[in-house]
């Protein structure tokens, strides 16, 4: 869920992450379309997302920062 917006809520699948808006619509965030198994907002900083997960080619991600919101992690 959005710290600043409620509505609007943030899910991590097995084929990258995902946003709702407030007006029930789904949005790909992002280009990477990763399995990711761990996915949260900064509970300070809305623009920062912390994840985890692998590609589908296998392997690991490790642990990964985005510091817009989701559209890149590194």
């Amino acid at each position: 869920m959005s710290r600043d917006n409620p509505n609007i809520i943030y899910v991590a699948s097995h084929n990258g992450p995902l946003q709702r808006s407030e007006t029930g619509e789904w949005f790909w965030m992002g280009k990477e379309r990763a399995d990711y198994m761990g996915f949260t907002g900064d509970p300070i900083n809305s623009d920062r997302f912390y994840s985890s997960g692998h590609p589908h080619t296998g392997g690991n991600l490790g642990f990964q920062i985005s510091e817009n919101q989701g559209y890149t992690l590194t």
